[in-house]
């Protein structure tokens, strides 16, 4: 079987397959269960310091042809991705 090891400067990987920015990387599961997968890394959402609610609805309108991404980087703050992270 090939390999698909990668490296990205010194950082090897097993993998260069990888979740996108904000796609299950909300919760500490979704964590989870990426790092519980064969991605070959975990690319987390936006953390700001403190938690944040995000914007107001609607946060992601569409008219059918296109659409606007106002979520406001809704998360649990650092320290909760912190204390997920001590568990991965």
């Amino acid at each position: 079987m090939a390999s698909l090891q990668t490296a990205i400067h010194t950082l090897q990987l097993g993998t260069p397959l990888m979740n996108a920015a904000g796609v299950w990387c909300t919760t500490n599961d979704e964590l989870q269960a990426v790092v519980q997968s064969h991605a070959g890394a975990v690319v987390t959402k936006t953390m700001t310091h403190h938690a944040r609610q995000g914007n107001v609805s609607p946060r992601y309108p569409s008219d059918g042809v296109s659409s606007v991404n106002r979520m406001g980087l809704p998360n649990h703050g650092v320290e909760y991705y912190c204390a997920g992270a001590s568990t991965l």
